[in-house]
């Protein structure tokens, strides 16, 4: 059974997967600023897509829509955190601005980025929302409890939730 979290993540037109890392792992402060400067670069490619449509008005830049998870890596611990995007417009959602992702986080000092069109068929919101519900399939089927036991026993290491995606999220009828 999915949790009201999944159920709800799972109604977005998810369009962008990606995990970003860290070459050495920076303070907390540090960690949200690269993360928030990343997501904002997704709205100035909206804005500037906007900007050569536009007759003569800057366009508004765009907050496009996110869900985040920290997580510890399984083999060397390291923190990174898996992303997804929505609210793109639909000539952005390519390989092309995936792969443009992926430099723009090592641009900001990130690590390696593993970025991707998102499928709804590899159930990517199950994946970030792992283990939040008592008795989900990662939890029932005990294959990758060790997944689990990362997010219990790390403190801190939680979903994060763009203010767009909240807004959408609570207005839905």
């Amino acid at each position: 059974m999915e949790s009201p979290e999944e159920y709800l993540a799972k109604k977005v037109s998810w369009q962008l997967f990606a995990t970003l890392t860290f070459r050495a792992v920076p303070p907390d402060a540090v960690k949200r600023k690269m993360l928030h400067a990343w997501l904002s670069w997704f709205g100035d490619l909206e804005q500037a897509k906007g900007r050569e449509a536009a007759t003569g008005a800057t366009p508004r830049k765009k907050e496009v829509l996110w869900m985040v998870r920290e997580e510890l890596g399984e083999i060397s611990g390291r923190f990174h955190y898996h992303v997804l995007l929505a609210g793109l417009s639909k000539n952005l959602v390519n390989v092309r601005t995936a792969m443009a992702s992926c430099a723009r986080w090592e641009k900001l000092h990130g690590g390696m980025a593993r970025n991707y069109v998102y499928s709804p068929y590899l159930d990517g919101v199950a994946y970030v929302l792992k283990g939040l519900s008592q008795d989900d399939d990662w939890k029932r089927f005990g294959a990758i409890n060790y997944e689990i036991g990362k997010f219990q026993e790390a403190e801190g290491r939680r979903v994060l939730l763009g203010h767009s995606l909240q807004w959408k999220l609570a207005t839905r009828t």
